[in-house]
């Protein structure tokens, strides 16, 4: 047998296997730390995937980046899996009923299938290609087909579309019948959710307004099938701080992390930004999150104090700002940390 053509074959296996082990990976098995009671719109995110879950909608989270929209996804799985579903808006039940929504028990951990949106994103990916192996050809299935086939196995799955606004439009078409219609179908295949069986499709897509954005618009008709939609902003100052407790109890750390923070997000009302500060790319809770787990770290493994906070505060704020196109903002935020922390980062 030619040896460039076993090479090939060999190859083809191997990609086969690791696709279908990539089953292994798909359920959320350890808590992933998002808070529900951190503040309003986390106790509305939490009502929206528990009503789109048991109404068979669609959610789209709009929001800027960092804010927790994939976190948030990944939590409402693995607390559905724990039987964890505890509400937080004030009038609602202490626990939803789950078998309201899949018509039993349901304690086992929760299929989470995620498509990381790109430019690149193709029917490919999610919706399925043929791969060559052994001779013959053996079809791959793409994200959505997965989706419903492990949502009909299980009785429930959670399929997340991060940054769905950067699919292309002619691709982002690919999940209109599946979410009017509960069916996706593909060359001379098709995959029906079963009339038991629920899954929770989630969009995600960054706020233009914040800096950030996708390359497209998203399709008008598929706006229209995410039947329920959440928009986000940078929390308050309450509700980063709940966030942010979870890492340290200095509060007095919290209070100016969330200072700095709030000087490159531009003008709220509870937001004291500087108006002429060029930072196009805000930082986000989970800037702040980073910085902290960084700084425990630096502390865990210097003695100077003074060094383990400016390590940390370089590595993850103002290395941030590190292209040339944002040095002006770098000088900014270099001058802004002077201020408040009251130490001198050289750039």
């Amino acid at each position: 047998m030619d040896s460039s053509m076993e090479r090939r074959r060999e190859k083809g296996k191997g990609r086969a296997a690791a696709l279908i082990r990539r089953e292994e990976s798909l359920f959320v098995r350890e808590d992933p730390g998002y808070k529900w009671n951190a503040g309003d719109k986390s106790a509305e995110l939490q009502h929206a995937f528990v009503a789109a879950l048991h109404g068979e909608q669609a959610v789209l989270v709009i929001g800027p980046s960092g804010v927790g929209k994939t976190l948030a996804v990944r939590q409402f799985a693995y607390d559905f899996g724990s039987s964890k579903i505890d509400m937080q808006q004030q009038g609602s039940p202490a626990r939803v009923d789950l078998r309201k929504i899949v018509g039993r028990d349901y304690a086992a951990p929760v299929a989470f299938i995620r498509c990381q949106g790109t430019p690149d994103t193709t029917y490919w990916e999610l919706c399925g290609h043929w791969l060559p192996v052994d001779g013959g050809a053996t079809f791959i299935e793409g994200l959505l087909p997965e989706a419903v086939r492990l949502a009909n196995e299980r009785g429930l799955a959670v399929l997340l579309i991060d940054e769905i606004n950067t699919i292309r439009p002619e691709y982002q078409k690919a999940l209109n019948s599946l979410l009017s219609d509960r069916l996706i179908v593909f060359e001379n295949r098709s995959w029906q959710l079963d009339e038991k069986a629920r899954l929770l499709v989630v969009g995600t897509m960054n706020d233009f307004g914040h800096g950030y954005g996708g390359i497209s618009e998203l399709n008008e008709d598929l706006q229209r099938r995410f039947g329920l939609k959440v928009v986000l902003d940078y929390p308050v100052e309450e509700e980063e701080t709940a966030v942010l407790r979870g890492y340290t109890n200095d509060v007095g750390l919290i209070r100016k992390l969330i200072l700095l923070a709030n000087h490159t997000r531009g003008s709220r009302a509870t937001n004291a930004a500087d108006p002429v500060a060029p930072f196009t790319r805000p930082i986000s809770t989970a800037d702040l999150t980073n910085f902290l787990v960084a700084y425990r770290a630096s502390n865990e493994l210097y003695d100077d104090a003074s060094y383990a906070l400016s390590s940390a505060l370089r590595l993850t704020l103002l290395n941030k700002y590190h292209s040339q196109e944002e040095h002006e903002a770098m000088v900014a935020i270099s001058q802004k940390i002077t201020d408040i922390f009251g130490i001198e980062i050289t750039k």
